[in-house]
């Protein structure tokens, strides 16, 4: 988690409000839950069985940050809203991997792929109609891919055969 502004902008992203700025133990603790849910993400594309030491440790993350149940009224109906009882980095790991259970439980494994930006491989679920989605954000590194490729294209017309003149 060395990138301060990514985390940030994951954090607003998600939703996720946390008042105190990353520590050492909550860099070490996020950074072991990514090892984590890179495993369990493999074994989930493939449809291997989910290795039941990294399942505990995900139901560890889950379990480290309690929430509790609030029924609040939102016009005429009645909604209930589960809230963290302290927002801080070990609920931030806990949302991250619930979110991975959930996947787990009611998304199709098919959908799940890794960026093909070679310097991101960040998971996504792919959820376009015909699976063709090939990077995590297309207008972030779809776009830095498409133009390092046309730059190669380009390099490559330049320096190709040179025809003299009769």
């Amino acid at each position: 988690m060395e990138d301060p502004e990514w985390v940030r902008r994951f954090l607003d992203r998600w939703n996720l409000t946390v008042p105190r700025p990353m520590d050492a133990c909550a860099s070490e603790m996020l950074t072991e839950l990514r090892s984590v849910l890179r495993r369990l993400v493999d074994d989930f594309r493939s449809g291997k069985p989910l290795h039941r030491e990294d399942v505990a440790r995900l139901d560890a993350a889950m379990a480290a940050a309690p929430v509790c149940r609030r029924l609040h009224q939102e016009g005429n109906r009645c909604c209930l809203s589960t809230e963290p009882v302290s927002r801080d980095w070990t609920w931030v790991a806990a949302e991250i991997a619930a979110s991975f259970a959930d996947l787990v439980e009611c998304g199709d494994p098919g959908r799940l792929k890794a960026c093909e930006n070679p310097e991101c491989l960040w998971v996504f679920y792919d959820e376009s109609r015909n699976r063709s989605r090939r990077w995590c954000d297309a207008t972030e590194c779809g776009n830095l891919i498409r133009v390092r490729r046309f730059r190669a294209r380009q390099r490559a017309v330049r320096s190709g055969p040179k025809r003299c003149a009769p």
